[in-house]
């Protein structure tokens, strides 16, 4: 937990002058950069040995160069096999993810905020994609070609979209998923919304058999997870676990402050607010309630938990972004104050619960 607590720490210190002086263009700038290179240098040399999966993809390395892995995605094959071409150095797989993963998260954060992007720092860094991109390093490649993506939904430019979805399904097939958020930005967010997705969460947590069912028989391929297990606990219809319950309840948190900020905020400034930000809000409020939806199913079915992350991810702009909407600067600064008390409370409790769960705890470089 020590490299953790040394990149939050450095994070938060070298964006004090970015939270006093949030006008400052160039500063800005200068932290997104620093920001930047700290987060890909500690996932770029990370011992291949801190987790399962990064064992594996060290060791599928070989294998996919010489021919094999023909389990894995098309996409994440000739990704290896091009960087083969540069190094027969495994490590030279988790440079490469970690330069597009840290790339996606520093141009989401610098292309959307124009304040607080020190707090979206620290909400990736907590509650964000962070920790899972020690391990899931797959699937977090294809999370960050869908954040690329973000940009082509709000500009309405589909075939571009489609373009991103498709290289991020290429790497895992779950991000398929993602084609779905194309239309959020014509969703409106009213009572109507609210309804259907109070309806689509009870059944999910009312009739999960009948629902694991019918998703089945449509994808009859992912039916071996009902019989297999993850530390005991099985996959498909077992007991929620605490983990599984937390991260839930910080969809419903941040879902219900998404609708209040609109409620009481946003809505009563509609007349300022340019329509393309006003669609930009919509669309991070709807990636909220998918997330949500995605999750109230996930607390007894642990692998679709994965699906989430494609729609969690969006958080670390959507929170500053509601913060910025609070017209009162004590209010403003209470939020922030319990948002940063709340992510780093889930950290806490992690490490002392489930430290399994937080991928960097045993973190190691590559040449220790």
């Amino acid at each position: 937990m020590g490299m953790f607590y040394t990149v939050l720490s450095l994070c938060l210190l070298f964006g004090i002058p970015n939270m006093l002086i949030p006008n400052s263009r160039e500063y800005t700038k200068f932290y997104m950069f620093f920001v930047f290179c700290i987060l890909f240098f500690v996932l770029a040399f990370k011992s291949p040995f801190i987790t399962v999966d990064s064992t594996n993809y060290y060791h599928a390395f070989g294998a996919i160069v010489a021919g094999g892995g023909s389990y894995m995605e098309s996409g994440y094959l000739f990704f290896n096999r091009a960087l083969a071409l540069l190094s027969d150095n495994p490590q030279i797989i988790f440079i490469a993810s970690a330069f597009i993963i840290s790339f996606a998260t520093i141009y989401l954060i610098s292309y959307h905020l124009d304040k607080y992007l020190w707090l979206a720092v620290f909400l990736y860094l907590t509650i964000g994609l962070f920790s899972y991109s020690f391990n899931m390093m797959r699937q977090i490649l294809a999370v960050s070609f869908c954040m690329l993506s973000y940009n082509f939904i709000l500009k309405r430019k589909f075939w571009w979209f489609v373009l991103f979805v498709a290289l991020a399904t290429s790497f895992h097939s779950s991000a398929i998923c993602f084609i779905v958020a194309y239309w959020f930005a014509e969703i409106k967010i009213n009572m109507r919304t609210l309804g259907l997705f109070l309806l689509a969460t009870g059944i999910l947590l009312l009739f999960f058999d009948q629902v694991s069912a019918i998703l089945f028989k449509l994808f009859p391929q992912y039916l071996f997870y009902a019989q297999t297990e993850i530390f005991g606990r099985l996959q498909f219809g077992g007991e929620a676990r605490p983990a599984a319950v937390a991260r839930f309840l910080m969809n419903v948190v941040i879902l219900v402050f998404s609708l209040f900020v609109w409620k009481k905020a946003i809505s009563a400034q509609k007349q300022n607010i340019a329509p393309g930000e006003l669609v930009e809000l919509r669309t991070l409020i709807m990636f909220s309630f998918c997330s949500t939806l995605i999750m109230s199913y996930a607390l007894r079915a642990i692998v679709v938990e994965r699906v989430m992350y494609y729609f969690w991810a969006f958080n670390i702009i959507l929170l500053p972004k509601l913060v910025s909407y609070i017209m009162k600067k004590e209010m403003r600064v209470l939020v922030i104050f319990f948002l940063m008390v709340c992510s780093l409370s889930y950290v806490l409790t992690m490490q002392l619960m489930a430290p399994r769960l937080l991928y960097f705890y045993n973190y190691a470089f590559c040449w220790q």
